[in-house]
């Protein structure tokens, strides 16, 4: 099952260098736990949906020690951090079925 999540970070209170080496950090370690970049989303296939949520959080949790600046709370970054199963996601770019009319 593909499990997606979203990470977006709170860029309004945080200045640009220290945004831009934490989602940096957030992209490496992410695609270094499996998961793949598509869609501005996080997405990994797994057999249950808490595998997913729990690799997530210890992924972003393993990177707070690790942050140079002086405020290492992590979260404080994080404007969204949210999961959900990718196969419920609907493309709203594709027209809806019920505005397809097929004449014979």
């Amino acid at each position: 099952m593909k499990v997606a999540i979203l990470i977006t970070l709170e860029y309004e209170h945080a200045p640009y260098e220290e945004s831009q080496f934490i989602w940096a950090e957030i992209y490496e370690k992410m695609l270094k736990a499996g998961f793949k970049y598509t869609s501005r989303l996080f997405v990994i296939d797994v057999e249950k949906v808490d595998q997913a949520y729990k690799l997530a959080r210890a992924t972003i949790e393993s990177m707070e020690d690790h942050i140079p600046f002086d405020e290492r709370r992590l979260h404080h970054h994080l404007k969204d951090f949210y999961g959900f199963e990718f196969e419920g996601a609907v493309n709203l770019l594709l027209p809806s079925a019920d505005n397809i009319v097929v004449n014979e």
